[in-house]
């Protein structure tokens, strides 16, 4: 512990971020900013004595979590991706995302809150990648992908709510259409793969 009437020393780390390689390109890393924290020098400090417990690691599981969010968890669980609830303090206010490299391969979710919404999308992004190799499909037609057959989902069963922030979310991945029209065709054209996800995560649900 800091030594009583010492300073701390002021540094600055780097926030890095990956971003996806182009055209067959490895992903890359980016420099988004810093971030201050202190430290003291080690003649500074002094030790601490006595027994002390294990700290365990926080849970940052909800303590409630809605019915559908349960059934979709359960079931993808099954199918081998590794499922976290925790901040994401990299990308702030990102609600969850999800990892392909993860557990040899089977992929990671994590998670930062636990609307139907939020852990239907996120699922999508898992269950697209049984369709395609998904390291290497644009992020435009993931997130449409993600997003879209998550808005099936819940209308499907009976959720209803979220339609209006996913349409906003939808066109904001169709940057170059024109108009509401074009948006609905362009998304179309990955019906046919949302339909084969949706009929993998039911099947599992059913099965559970």
């Amino acid at each position: 512990m800091p030594r009583k009437g010492s300073h701390a020393i002021r540094l600055i780390a780097p926030l890095i971020v990956k971003e996806k390689g182009e055209n067959g390109e490895a992903d890359k890393e980016k420099l988004i900013g810093f971030r201050p924290f202190n430290v003291f020098a080690y003649e500074d400090t002094i030790p601490i004595e006595g027994d002390f417990t294990e700290v365990k690691p926080v849970d940052y599981t909800p303590e409630v979590i809605p019915e559908l969010s349960q059934k979709i968890i359960c079931a993808i669980r099954k199918m081998g991706v590794t499922i976290e609830f925790r901040p994401i303090d990299l990308n702030p206010g990102a609600l969850g995302y999800f990892r392909q490299s993860y557990n040899n391969g089977k992929g990671l979710i994590v998670l930062a809150e636990n609307s139907p919404i939020t852990i239907a999308h996120e699922a999508f992004h898992y269950l697209h990648s049984f369709e395609e190799n998904i390291n290497e499909v644009d992020d435009a037609k993931a997130e449409v992908v993600a997003e879209l057959g998550a808005a099936i989902l819940l209308s499907y069963e009976g959720v209803q709510g979220y339609e209006q922030q996913s349409w906003e979310y939808l066109k904001r991945y169709v940057k170059d259409a024109k108009n509401d029209k074009e948006v609905m065709s362009r998304i179309s054209s990955v019906l046919n793969l949302i339909e084969k996800c949706i009929h993998r995560l039911l099947t599992a649900i059913d099965e559970n």
